[in-house]
């Protein structure tokens, strides 16, 4: 086995094909562990870069902070992601467009509105004892609560 010797950071950017920069870079980083006295131990640290670039080639390296690059990418693969549930709960009719959604409640509350008005003149022919006074007032509470709710944001 090779001995975990000590190296310099020259050493190390030699052997990666890096900068001296970009060595000291990954240790800021705390992919690469350096000695007490700024050496960098060899086989740990190729150990610890090889794992740092799988890990990059995978899509799951270390993000700074600052660099919104891998951030970006993620959120875009999410978006369309989404975008293809969508499109797809769309086409199993699982999802509807908010115009046909819109207009099938707008006929439903047409149609409960018309049928409300007309309690007044249904009742007038099932209980004919009432009196005007008391199916204007049947009229005028149903149009009063159709009010109110129109009013109501909820």
């Amino acid at each position: 086995m090779i001995d975990d010797e000590p190296v310099s950071a020259e050493v190390l950017a030699g052997i990666f094909g890096l900068h001296v920069r970009n060595v000291r870079k990954l240790a800021e980083r705390g992919i690469l562990a350096r000695t007490k006295r700024d050496g960098y131990p060899l086989v740990t640290s190729i150990k610890a870069y090889i794992g740092h670039l799988q890990e990059t080639a995978a899509g799951r390296a270390h993000v700074n902070v600052g660099s919104g690059l891998a951030q970006q990418r993620e959120r875009e693969t999410r978006e369309r992601a989404d975008a293809l549930e969508m499109k797809n709960a769309a086409t199993r009719r699982e999802l509807l467009p908010a115009t046909e959604v819109e207009r099938e409640w707008g006929d439903m509350l047409r149609l409960l509105r018309a049928r409300l008005m007309a309690l007044p003149s249904r009742i007038q022919q099932r209980l004919g004892h009432l009196t005007a006074h008391d199916l204007s007032t049947m009229d005028r509470e149903i149009r009063d609560t159709l009010m109110e709710l129109s009013d109501d944001p909820i």
